[in-house]
């Protein structure tokens, strides 16, 4: 039996790939018609004997890590069908959709997994998740908004795309939005969203479905304390007949340095995986402070051309790449894609065994290129 993986084309692959989800998502009806890819958006199929097995979705995005842009392509709805199962399929599916978005032009990859070793296997690393925070009313930060606040229509949208960049600069993961992508993120029935300032400093988005019940804020973004502080005025404004708020933040929540409080709930949401596709064009992209250079390996059996030893080295006018004899730190492929995304950071990868540091010196240079940063995707996919 022969197992090929190859980009799915519409409408041609339409039925193909409508099989595999509506057996193993039930995104579909079998016979409802597909919808075609999205702007930047590509579907893989996998046939075994040319009968479709496995398929998924890749949309491609512009992500920030700190002043950088690197191109990502985020994996979703990976499905094999039952009877096809425990061949194999799915990791050698992972496999050559790997080399396909990196074909493509992607330099990194990140997903949610639905079990964090499957794409481990992948080279895949955990770094990043969102807080979910459930606030009862009564224990809701007492802030004070001092700012205009206007709501903002979903045709609006892109009178947000200043804060949301300035908020997300600040970790690493997130994707800079075009306006087709704020119109994917409002869904057909857009929430309230209301924007903080003139110019804005903050906005948020909230759905209210009950009465004493709870308000789920979609999704916050700031660029000053103040702005924060609003934020929180404001949720606690509109839900003031309600009984428990919930919303998300980045892992270096501002919530739990400057208002937590008994009572209130956190926990670990939708937690990401990333991979570096491109090692040479993923350095490249950085944007580091100051010079250093070092060396170091990379173990990827997945994608060749990122196997061995590298050099780099920078200066503020940019980042030079070249391959080495040696390598003064050793990488799983999963370690340096935590490492340069930014968490688990380079020196805590050295302290819990995961890298080979055989120079000192290197895993300071390192940490400088490396820049600590908590990770979180701001995007549904």
């Amino acid at each position: 039996m022969s197992f090929t993986v190859r980009e799915a084309s519409f409408p041609a692959d339409a039925d193909a790939v409508q099989k595999v989800w509506s057996w193993v998502y039930s995104l579909v009806a079998p016979s409802e018609p597909l919808d075609p890819p999205a702007d930047r958006e590509k579907w893989y199929v996998g046939l075994e004997d040319g009968t479709p097995t496995t398929a998924c979705k890749v949309h491609g995005y512009t992500v920030a890590r700190g002043e950088a842009d690197l191109s990502c392509g985020g994996v979703a709805a990976v499905a094999t069908l039952s009877e096809h199962r425990k061949k194999g399929h799915g990791q050698r599916f992972m496999v050559d959709v790997l080399q396909l978005m990196r074909e493509y032009g992607h330099v990194i990859s990140s997903l949610y997994a639905f079990r964090d070793p499957f794409y481990a296997r992948s080279g895949y690393g955990t770094c990043g998740w969102r807080w979910k925070i459930v606030c009862p009313a009564h224990r809701m930060p007492k802030t004070e908004c001092a700012m205009p606040v206007k709501q903002v229509m979903a045709s609006e949208m892109d009178c947000l795309t200043t804060v949301h960049t300035k908020f997300i600069r600040g970790f690493s993961g997130s994707a800079l939005r075009t306006p087709a992508m704020w119109q994917r993120r409002m869904g057909t029935k857009p929430p309230l969203v209301y924007a903080i300032g003139d110019p804005i400093e903050a906005y948020l988005w909230v759905r209210i479905t009950e009465f004493w019940g709870n308000v789920d804020v979609g999704e916050i973004a700031w660029s000053t304390p103040r702005g924060y502080d609003a934020i929180m005025s404001v949720i606690a404004s509109i839900g003031h007949n309600q009984k428990t708020f919930t919303w998300m933040e980045p892992p270096h929540s501002r919530y739990l340095a400057a208002h937590f409080d008994q009572g209130v709930e956190m926990s670990i949401y939708r937690q990401t995986m990333h991979r570096v596709l491109d090692v040479e064009k993923a350095l490249k992209q950085l944007k580091p402070k100051g010079e250093g250079a070092f060396t170091f390996s990379v173990r990827d059996e997945q994608i060749a051309d990122n196997d061995g030893a590298w050099s780099v080295s920078w200066t503020d006018q940019g980042v030079d790449v070249q391959r080495s004899p040696r390598g003064d730190i050793a990488f799983s492929i999963g370690a340096f894609s935590q490492a340069f995304m930014g968490a688990p950071s380079v020196t805590e990868l050295a302290q819990h065994g995961l890298i080979e540091v055989r120079d000192p010196l290197s895993l300071e240079m390192a940490e400088k290129l490396f820049t600590p940063m908590s990770v979180c995707c701001m995007e549904f996919f």
